[in-house]
């Protein structure tokens, strides 16, 4: 079993460019721009062992309450499966790099892809993403 800790500035994308944020981790986090959709962060395939993992995405987002900005997925990076995903809804609570987590189990070792998708509407940006292992084998 292991931990990860990928920063959003060094993970790849296909929307996005990097800002400055005073409140970010290292100074920096990858920020979408209105109109333009796609992965803010995908990557970094690695591998992972057989347990259970919390992966915890630090998100910033302003909009109005209710809406849908993106949506957040862990996958197997060889078939493509989503192992657990989440729509990321604005409210109080993600205005500044706040925490939205998921958890999943591997049944084996598994190379995965940790994934911000950004909708175009408003402003979504991601700081880092920290993986937990919580159980073993």
């Amino acid at each position: 079993m292991r931990a990860g800790h990928y920063q959003a500035e060094n993970l790849p994308r296909t929307t996005g460019s990097v800002k400055w944020n005073l409140n970010a981790v290292f100074g920096r986090e990858v920020c979408g721009n209105p109109g333009q959709t796609g992965a803010l962060i995908y990557g970094p395939y690695d591998w992972y062992d057989t347990g259970s993992y919390n992966v915890s995405y630090y998100l910033h987002v302003v909009a109005p309450s209710g809406t849908v900005v993106g949506r957040v997925e862990v996958s197997d990076a060889k078939t493509g499966a989503i192992l657990a995903s989440k729509d990321i809804v604005s409210d109080y609570t993600l205005k500044d790099n706040a925490v939205y987590q998921l958890a999943f189990s591997i049944k084996q070792s598994t190379m995965l892809e940790f994934r911000v998708w950004y909708y175009g509407i408003e402003r979504l940006c991601i700081d880092q993403v920290i993986i937990q292992a919580t159980a073993g084998k």
